[in-house]
């Protein structure tokens, strides 16, 4: 609610000046003082180690701090100072280092007012008994008695106009009894009982016209009971009710007509029941609303973008998501949409591009991922297909990608048990070729064969024809002949895909061949084999070569 305690101010302290002389320079007759990081502190005349005439005083960030003189290193006549801003902080006059005559001396930093002092020729203040400040202007700010330091019996401020700004009593420098504040148009604008510098009882406040502000009850500076607030057209803005000084009960505050700002139950102070809250942008459109309860959010929570699309809409039942949930892009087109069931994942989950298209299907069970899982580039190609249960994957996997002039091509396919990569895994090029196999087990990697690129050299006197059985880019194995090699020609046959190679060859002289036995053209071939390094498989680019010779 808008009144508190501290509606009523009473200043009662006031700030001391003292001047702190960090380090001296005794170079010459005109002399200068520093902070201890080096900064000008002062400066002045100094004769015989004595501060004498005028001296500067300054802050460090470089305004003056205060001004006046010295006489045998007592402060002597007049003397200002001032707060970094250039404010005037106290002003007076010295005589053998003591204060005499009238001062002016303000009482904090914000420099509201100054209170009025006088002393006697030996620094004596002789008017202890009286509180009087005064404005910057020199009109009277309030006016009191003191006793013993204490502000006791009546109390008046001003407006710097003249009009009464507030009245009361004090005993023993504690507020009592009935206390009023005014508007500079002599309009009341807050009243009510202290007790020994506590608010007690019905406390009014009113706006500048007089119609009623808000009435809020205390006891011994405790808000008690019912509080109230209107809008100024005298119609009901907030309400609340308290039981020592905790919020109890229904309540409810509007942040202007028909905008509401909260509406629920309290129990000592905590949410209770079904409660409303609401959050407004700076030009009043809605930014969020929440129903929550004792158990934390209940009900619709809604988020909107300044321009009032809704960013997110969800449903909760005692502080777990419940039901379809929304996200929405900044245009409001639909970005999500989920489910949930006692706080937990469910159903199948959908998420979109800005264009509309779908990004992604998941589904899940109890919390848990499960079952197919889609995704797509933007233009509606798939990208990924995954299978899970429980949290893991399972089953065939595939990937994909999509090329610069938009082709769209299978680049990774294999297969999960229990979340761990198993079997052979492929990776292939834009044309489908494979390029990559890689055999896993229970999630480690077992081998690599990459593409190895198959030579053969003929190092004979004579041509060779050559009949070779390879598996190719399609993970197929397959027979092709004949290759006719020249004599010293190294010939590049085909790109292959095992380490595993046969061959058949012949020339004039003889052949060579081995122990397998395979069919080309409808006639068998004795084949020898060749075995391509595993370890040479395992890197890109590398190339196997078979030497002919001896024939």
């Amino acid at each position: 609610m808008h009144i508190t305690k501290t509606m009523f101010p009473i200043s009662k302290k006031i700030v001391l000046f003292v001047f702190f002389i960090i380090s001296i320079s005794t170079s010459s007759q005109v002399k200068k003082i520093f902070y201890k990081d080096g900064k000008l502190f002062g400066e002045g005349n100094m004769v015989a180690e004595k501060k004498q005439g005028d001296w500067v005083l300054y802050h460090r960030t470089g305004e003056v701090l205060a001004k006046g003189a010295y006489k045998d290193n007592k402060e002597e006549g007049y003397w200002e100072a001032y707060i970094a801003s250039g404010v005037l902080f106290f002003k007076g006059n010295y005589s053998n280092g003591k204060k005499t005559g009238k001062w002016l001396e303000a009482t904090s930093y914000l420099v509201d007012y100054y209170l009025v002092k006088s002393y006697d020729d030996l620094g004596n203040q002789i008017n202890k008994d009286e509180y009087k400040a005064v404005y910057k202007s020199g009109e009277l700010y309030a006016i009191s008695k003191l006793v013993d330091g204490k502000q006791e019996g009546n109390y008046i401020a001003y407006f710097e106009n003249g009009k009464i700004k507030a009245e009361g009593k004090n005993r023993t420098g504690n507020q009592v009894g009935e206390w009023k504040y005014y508007y500079d148009n002599d309009q009341l604008k807050n009243i009510g009982n202290f007790v020994d510098d506590d608010l007690d009882g019905l406390v009014f406040e009113y706006y500048k016209d007089g119609s009623t502000k808000s009435i809020i009850n205390y006891k011994l500076g405790e808000f008690n009971g019912e509080a109230l607030e209107f809008f100024e057209d005298g119609s009901l803005q907030a309400k609340v009710n308290y039981i020592n000084d905790k919020k109890n009960g229904k309540a409810f505050k509007y942040i202007e007509k028909g905008k509401l700002l909260f509406r629920g139950i309290y129990k000592d102070d905590e949410i209770s029941g079904q409660t409303e809250e609401y959050e407004y942008y700076d030009d009043g459109t809605i930014k969020s609303k929440v129903e929550s309860n004792a158990e934390g959010f209940n009900g619709e929570i809604r988020h909107y973008t300044e321009n009032g699309n809704l960013v997110s809409v969800g449903n909760y039942i005692n502080d777990k998501l419940d039901g379809v949930f929304k996200r929405y892009y900044k245009d409001g087109g639909l970005k999500e949409q989920s489910y949930y069931s006692n706080g937990l994942s469910t159903g199948e989950w959908k998420e979109y591009f800005k264009n509309g298209k779908m990004e992604a299907i998941e589904t899940y069970s109890y919390g848990k991922k499960s079952g197919t899982w889609k995704e797509y580039f933007d233009n509606g190609k798939l990208k990924s297909l995954e299978k899970y249960f429980q949290d893991k994957r399972i089953g065939d996997v595939k990937y994909y990608k999509k090329t610069y002039n938009g082709k769209h091509y299978l680049y990774k396919k294999g297969a999960y048990s229990q979340d761990k990569k198993t079997g052979t895994w492929y990776e292939y090029e834009s044309d489908g070729d494979i390029v990559l196999k890689k055999t896993y087990k229970s999630g480690r990697l077992e081998k690599t064969v990459h593409v190895t690129k198959l030579y053969f050299n003929n190092k004979t006197s004579s041509t060779v024809t050559i009949v070779v059985r390879y598996r190719n880019q399609k993970n197929e194995w397959i027979t092709e002949g004949w290759f006719n090699l020249k004599p010293g020609e190294n010939s590049y046959i085909r790109p292959v895909l095992d380490s595993k190679v046969l061959y058949y060859a012949k020339n004039n002289n003889g052949t060579w061949e081995g122990d397998e036995i395979r069919s080309y053209k409808g006639k068998n071939y004795k084949m020898r084999t060749i075995n391509i390094g595993e370890e040479l498989m395992s890197y890109s680019g590398k190339k196997m070569t078979m030497s002919l010779t001896g024939k």
